[in-house]
């Protein structure tokens, strides 16, 4: 152990003994930081999105820069047969290596904490994701550190040696992108599509760390650090040797568990999630709502047999999900996944349940072809039945299948009203969405003052009846009767929901002024 700390040690002093290694991590500090910058206050949110979108092409050529010189340069002086006759193991040289390699690089990536940093200052960040994303640029950079190791010991030269990294590295992330994907059938699309660090590591990026992603990057890790063992033990071992031979072999099934664990691991189950509200974990709101169920619900996925490209990953992300639900819902949840392109049968029922086939663009054998594919939802709870068309994207994925149960299993709906007579938000004008959702699961009227008392409201029912009040940013003042009103409503076990709009906008003139009447005092 003593050794590998020696040579680690003489590894990173040779980084910083010269000024090519400060020059690296000032430029590759200050491009990030640049490009981060330049895009970051568009956003509107305070989020690292600009600054990963950009690192994974940034790291693909300052990590081949860095590493190029670790074993080409042994080599070109002619000191790697002198480590190869000391009492050293060739794993703890190239482990070594690896080790001050990555922290080198991994140098540079703390140096972008002052991104995060600065945007805490402006915003409320997600330090959980910021965790987890960070988690995730430290696989890809040991993946790309791997890579480099690899190339530096297949030849003396250092420029070469950069040269095939960056090629190696580019290769992998671009067979990812969809002008590759797109090109290919969809189920060699989909598994290209898997081998890409981009795809991996993008979903690592949103805050949650998966455990599929995890054996992806040290399954890389290990096959090029196992072809960099074999490259390295071979200069000492004839080629002719059953030693070789076997060193090949054993190598060689290496290679192939870790590109079968890497690549084929999909199935295998478990992660964390980081982010703040734990946005990828089912919420207390969905497991209260499944542990009220008095009878089964039964939710069919009608997806593809062989997606289109375009939704592979969506479709793996939404049956992740759905298993997710399921297991939480202790066999209250059946989920059944249904293939409508494979029979005719099942195209009719997933167009009882009003999921469609959507259109995708395909390029083959140079043609322009549309492809249909599905990816609906759709819920039966007793005689009610409830769909999701098409699923774009998880991301609110959970409310909207829970809506759609909590209004199948709902046995009376709740009464809700909109007060206006203030200059608030009028339920059929400027709450038509805000309207339309509550509809679905509720039943929903005006309601006005007339001094004290409240008149009826359209849908026949009056303060005494209702569960919830509304009041949508009032603009006028509300005369101190009606709030006694809402204080008499609220004691005995009434709810409201209050917005409030501190400023008033005229679109016409462009102009914006306080709003006096916004009921922060009585909020306080």
């Amino acid at each position: 152990m003593t050794s590998f700390f020696t040579l680690v040690r003489k590894d990173l002093k040779s980084y910083f003994d010269q000024p090519t290694g400060y020059i690296l991590l000032v430029i590759f500090t200050g491009i990030v930081s640049f490009l981060f910058f330049r895009t970051a206050l568009t956003t509107q949110e305070a989020s690292l999105r600009p600054l990963l979108d950009t690192l994974p092409w940034m790291l693909a050529i300052f990590v081949p820069a860095a590493t190029m010189r670790l074993i080409s340069e042994e080599q070109r002086d002619g000191t790697l047969e002198l480590l190869m006759t000391q009492p050293l193991k060739i794993w703890t040289v190239l482990a070594s290596k690896f080790v001050s390699g990555l922290t080198f690089v991994v140098t540079g990536i703390v140096l972008t904490v002052s991104v995060p940093l600065a945007l805490q200052s402006a915003g409320d960040l997600d330090q959980g994701a910021i965790v987890a994303q960070y988690i995730g640029t430290l696989f890809l950079t040991a993946s790309f550190v791997s890579i480099g190791l690899f190339t530096s010991g297949l030849t003396r030269n250092q420029i070469v040696s950069f040269i095939v990294a960056l090629s190696i590295i580019a290769f992998l992330m671009i067979c990812g992108m969809p002008l590759i994907t797109l090109v290919l059938p969809s189920g060699l699309g989909v598994l290209v599509q898997d081998l890409s660090p981009l795809t991996h590591f993008a979903a690592i990026s949103r805050g949650v760390l998966d455990l599929r992603d995890v054996l992806y990057f040290v399954a890389l890790v290990s096959t090029f650090m196992s072809a960099t063992y074999l490259m390295v033990r071979g200069k000492s071992v004839s080629r002719r040797s059953p030693l070789y031979r076997n060193l090949q072999l054993g190598v060689a099934g290496l290679v192939i568990l870790s590109v079968v664990v890497g690549w084929f691991g999909r199935s295998i189950e478990g992660r964390l999630d980081f982010t703040e509200n734990d946005l990828y974990t089912l919420t207390p709101a969905t497991e209260e709502l499944l542990a009220s169920l008095d009878d089964v619900v039964t939710i069919k996925l009608f997806v593809s047999k062989d997606p289109p490209v375009q939704v592979a990953l969506t479709t793996r992300e939404v049956e992740h999900f759905l298993e997710d639900l399921e297991a939480a819902s202790k066999g209250m949840v059946r989920v059944v996944k249904r293939f409508p392109d494979e029979s005719q049968e099942v195209a009719d029922e997933a167009r009882r349940y009003n999921v469609p086939p959507v259109e995708f663009n395909v390029e083959s054998d140079g043609e322009l072809r549309i492809k249909l594919g599905y990816l609906g939802i759709g819920m039966t709870y007793t005689k009610h039945m409830e769909s999701i068309q098409f699923v774009q994207s998880t991301d609110g994925l959970e409310y909207r299948v829970g809506a759609n149960i909590f209004r199948m299993v709902q046995k009376k709906p709740k009464k809700l009203a909109i007060l206006y007579g203030h200059g608030e938000k009028r339920r059929d004008a400027m709450l038509q969405s805000f309207r339309d959702q509550l509809e679905r699961h509720h039943e929903v009227g005006e309601i006005t003052n007339d001094g004290i008392d409240f008149n009826l409201a359209p849908g026949g029912f009056n303060v005494g009846q209702i569960d919830t009040l509304v009041v949508a940013g009032p603009t006028e003042f509300i005369e101190t009767p009606v709030l006694e009103q809402i204080d008499e409503f609220l004691a005995i076990g009434g709810k409201a929901l209050i917005m409030v709009d501190p400023v008033l906008v005229d679109n016409s003139n462009l102009t914006a002024e306080r709003n006096q009447s916004t009921l922060n005092d009585y909020l306080n």
